[in-house]
């Protein structure tokens, strides 16, 4: 079976505004969108506990709709009846990077808009999204094998590589 990437269409910031292109200094890995059974909140509850015993100093915030709770100190979920372009945007352009915990995936939209606000992505390496991931570049592809750990030398990686101009590169070649 022949994949094709088709590029997802989102306008540029607006005028004066420009994406980040240092890493932030209260670094936290966001995750945004609806929980299902192919983006698993306990992934994302599991790479918080690992961040957090990795004494890293990175947080987890979580953009939802649903209502989610989590005794995992470092993660921050936040919960809105509608989550507006704006709202995604702002957490993601602050983020370190954008974790995507999809188990299937035909595309992210989410995907463009990190590389909007020269935002990495850390994502398992599966069709639809590692297409637009490039490790090294835009972000880490990892495979779901170690969770915790693979997440954990992401980070670290992205921690110690700036990969924001990159991400802002992949975002202006669409």
């Amino acid at each position: 079976v022949q994949q094709h990437v088709v590029p997802l269409c989102i306008p540029d910031l607006p005028d004066g505004r420009q994406a980040h292109t240092e890493p932030p200094a209260d670094p936290y890995l966001c995750f945004v969108g609806t929980i299902n059974p192919a983006r698993r909140v306990d992934d994302v509850f599991t790479v918080a506990q690992a961040l957090h015993d990795s004494h890293l100093g990175v947080s987890v915030k979580v953009l939802t709709r649903q209502s989610v709770s989590t005794q995992v100190p470092n993660v921050d979920v936040i919960t809105r009846e509608t989550i507006s372009d704006d709202d995604i945007s702002e957490l993601v352009c602050g983020a370190l990077a954008l974790f995507l915990p999809h188990t299937a995936a035909s595309q992210s939209g989410n995907v463009p808009v990190a590389f909007r606000v020269a935002t990495p992505i850390l994502a398992f390496d599966i069709p639809g999204l590692a297409q637009h991931v490039r490790t090294g570049e835009t972000g880490v592809l990892m495979r779901r094998d170690h969770l915790a750990e693979d997440v954990v030398r992401a980070v670290e990686y992205v921690l110690s590589h700036n990969l924001r101009p990159g991400c802002r590169q992949a975002y202006e070649a669409q």
